[in-house]
């Protein structure tokens, strides 16, 4: 049997024609589930860039809800990976387009989400982020140190990774002086924000972290420490291999180890260890000071009494 004949799709308007938008009626997604619903019918990896394509539209709201940050943040998860396409060409093909629609992921996600106001009085666009618990730990996992969501080559940042550079920058920042802010985004504190302070106390190791990959050091340097953050950063002070100098018990090991005491990885050029000496540091000369101070008012206090007993 014959196959029949393909129609012809090229075609000439006639004086009849119409428009052939004219017979459509395009919709626009109204919740997170209708859109979810067609990320999950897509076939080919157009279609999937697409409606990735579609939440950067400025008129979406749907990376302005948790479950639609969730999701994005699931599927840009890993996006400078390599998703094991090693073994042979069909392998490989398959990697590049999950990491290409990973990258779009990532990209939507900076430009919708992840980005700053460009005025300092202005609320972060993601602010309404912190106050939801889940959605707040789904971030931090996001930026967890073993992944390489954060990793990034300044030479070669883009406009949307130049918007996420601005953002690791300021996350840590605003979740450390949380209650601050709120003030003056927010006004009056209450009762019920007490929880999400301690939230965001909780999460100030982590901050630690981000802060350091960033190399915003100097910021750091300026704030109180409680135990969690000092632990936080003796655990990563005394976890790399450092260079140092061979030891001096004549043993013949390898000067590329892991350093026996802060002082030691300070030696090696550990920016943690050198913030906690610093940090260290500054806390006995407050305490000395406090002390000089103390002492000064004991003998002023004595000095007044005296002059009060000369005037009887």
């Amino acid at each position: 049997m014959n196959a029949a004949p393909e129609k012809n799709l090229v075609t000439v308007p006639t004086a009849e024609h119409k428009h052939p938008l004219r017979a459509l009626k395009p919709a626009k997604f109204q919740t997170f589930e209708e859109w979810l619903a067609q990320w999950k019918a897509a076939k080919y990896q157009a279609e999937m860039l697409g409606l990735l394509h579609c939440l950067a539209d400025e008129e979406n709201y749907i990376l302005n809800v948790p479950e639609g940050v969730s999701f994005a943040l699931e599927i840009a998860d890993d996006y400078d990976g390599y998703f094991d396409g090693y073994e042979d060409y069909d392998r490989q093909e398959l990697a590049r387009a999950r990491k290409t629609i990973a990258q779009k992921a990532f990209q939507v996600l900076c430009l919708k989400f992840f980005k700053t106001p460009t005025r300092f009085e202005e609320k972060p666009h993601w602010w309404w982020m912190l106050s939801h618990e889940v959605l707040f730990q789904k971030v931090l996992w996001f930026l967890r140190p073993e992944q390489r969501n954060y990793w990034y080559e300044s030479e070669r940042l883009d406009h949307p990774q130049d918007l996420f550079q601005k953002f690791l920058e300021e996350f840590p920042q605003v979740g450390w002086e949380y209650p601050s802010l709120y003030h003056r985004y927010e006004g009056r504190w209450s009762q019920e924000d007490d929880g999400m302070q301690a939230r965001m106390i909780a999460a100030r190791p982590r901050f630690v972290e981000i802060i350091l990959k960033t190399r915003r050091v100097h910021w750091l340097s300026g704030q109180e420490l409680d135990d969690a953050c000092i632990a936080k950063l003796t655990e990563l002070a005394l976890r790399e291999k450092l260079s140092l100098p061979p030891k001096l018990d004549g043993s013949h090991e390898d000067t590329h180890r892991k350093p026996e005491s802060l002082e030691e990885a300070a030696l090696g050029g550990s920016v943690p260890a050198k913030m906690l000496l610093l940090h260290k540091i500054i806390g006995e000369e407050r305490q000395r000071l406090a002390a000089l101070y103390e002492v000064e008012e004991k003998r002023r206090a004595l000095d007044k009494r005296a002059e009060r007993l000369k005037k009887r």
